[in-house]
């Protein structure tokens, strides 16, 4: 394996979600959405969607699968993983 490959996106979730020291099932409810998101998507990686795709997803939860107001919180939180920012560790910079 090549060592200057960059890590699979949910390995990059994981690592993210650990060092910011958030509870396993925390985890796997973000891992579990991510992946919802990328297969509705028609298996796009999330950094390649805008933001009217991700209210789209976000609507067809609500209207078509009935998903509660919580659920898309718990989405948008991991959507927010996934985003860069500038610390990868709360409470740093």
């Amino acid at each position: 394996m090549d060592s200057t490959r960059k890590p699979r996106l949910m390995d990059q979730v994981r690592r993210a979600l650990r060092v910011n020291r958030y509870s396993i099932r925390t985890e796997k409810s973000y891992c579990y959405w991510i992946r919802f998101l990328v297969r509705y998507s028609g298996v796009r990686h999330p950094a390649t969607m805008g933001e009217a795709e991700v209210r789209a997803f976000l609507e067809y939860l609500a209207v078509e699968r009935k998903a509660a107001a919580a659920t898309a919180s718990v989405i948008a939180n991991s959507g927010d993983t996934l985003s860069p920012s500038p610390s990868p560790v709360k409470g740093e910079g």
